[in-house]
């Protein structure tokens, strides 16, 4: 981590020192990597007038993951967003408006006891409370666990009681499950009751919590004596908060490696949520990392790897762009995916 004029780089190989799960697994069919990531964020951000979604459509858990919400202490992304949204039971199509909570029981990622899991591109990120780094914090004061996108500081859910006082007290986010039964007809939009399947089952009560709506607050912390706002991980819902105060730096824009994206690759739009697959050329560029012209087993990613055989149809090892032309197009994946809470 370096400064650069107003701006704080982070480089990363995305590789945590802590133990993580074991990879491929039932409910994550990726292997870890290392990553050769760099990120950005402001040295004195600011607020805005706005908030800023992680989501594309602007509000809590509708539309495609749009950033990547902040990188920790140890390199890891962390990313509140899955590629995981209400299907219709009889044309199978995805609602876009109803992204599941990569969190809830009801959805299985294959995420280990640090809340994270691997995406096609190899690449190990967290979706809630990173317990790996938790146990590093010393008993007894604030932790800075990373930096957000906007460039503000994320606190483990400790924060200080007054900016006149050093005793520390538990922040609760304003968040609650919303009670009663969901309004679809579970065709075209899901029905039952709220059980915290949906990121939109739980809803902002201004006055429920000590947290503002981004799951953040004004105050003083050890790295900031005259005071900051910063972000705080909640062990309860959204524990990685859902938006930003100020203005996410593009290095943070999600650019693939959710499930069913072809090897990680960011796909173009064509409207707002449908998505096209990355060109040949895009392919090779990102994946031929020897300049070779040809992809080896060792270099792809995701279903290319999973269909390796089948693509390499001369059997000599590598894949040729004209193979990869001749390539049937990757499906989409649609099952849910299980996150965790809290400790295991």
């Amino acid at each position: 981590m370096t400064q650069q004029g107003k701006y704080r780089i982070i480089k990363s190989n995305a590789i945590p020192k802590h133990a993580t799960g074991s990879f491929p697994n039932a409910g994550n069919p990726n292997r870890i990597s290392p990553q050769n990531k760099t990120y950005k964020v402001a040295l004195h951000p600011k607020k805005n007038k706005k908030l800023t979604s992680v989501y594309s459509k602007g509000m809590i858990g509708q539309g495609t993951p749009e950033y990547v919400f902040g990188i920790a202490i140890n390199g890891v992304k962390m990313e509140p967003t899955a590629m995981e949204f209400f299907v219709n039971p009889k044309t199978r199509q995805m609602n876009m408006e109803w992204s599941k909570e990569a969190l809830s029981t009801n959805v299985d990622l294959g995420d280990d006891c640090n809340n994270a899991h691997v995406q096609p591109t190899g690449e190990y990120h967290y979706h809630g409370t990173p317990w790996g780094i938790i146990q590093q914090a010393k008993e007894n004061s604030m932790f800075l666990i990373g930096w957000a996108a906007d460039g503000f500081p994320i606190y483990y859910k400790y924060g200080y009681a007054s900016n006149d006082s050093n005793e520390l007290v538990e922040l609760t986010s304003s968040y609650k499950l919303r009670e009663g039964n969901r309004l679809g007809d579970g065709i075209s939009a899901p029905d039952g009751v709220y059980d915290g399947t949906y990121v939109r089952d739980f809803e902002y009560v201004k006055v429920h919590g000590d947290l503002d709506e981004a799951n953040g607050r004004f105050g003083k912390t050890p790295e900031f004596p005259e005071g900051t706002y910063y972000y705080v991980i909640t062990d309860s819902f959204p524990s990685l908060p859902r938006f930003f105060v100020g203005t996410p730096n593009k290095s943070f824009k999600v650019e693939g490696g959710m499930r069913g994206e072809l090897g990680g690759f960011p796909r173009g739009k064509r409207g707002r949520d449908r998505r096209e697959h990355p060109s040949i050329v895009q392919i090779f560029k990102h994946m031929d990392s020897n300049n070779d012209g040809k992809l080896s087993k060792e270099e792809v990613k995701g279903p290319l790897q999973r269909d390796f055989t089948k693509l390499d149809t001369n059997d000599d090892g590598f894949i040729t762009q004209k193979e990869l032309e001749n390539a049937p197009k990757p499906q989409g994946r649609q099952g849910g995916q299980r996150g965790q809470r809290g400790r295991q």
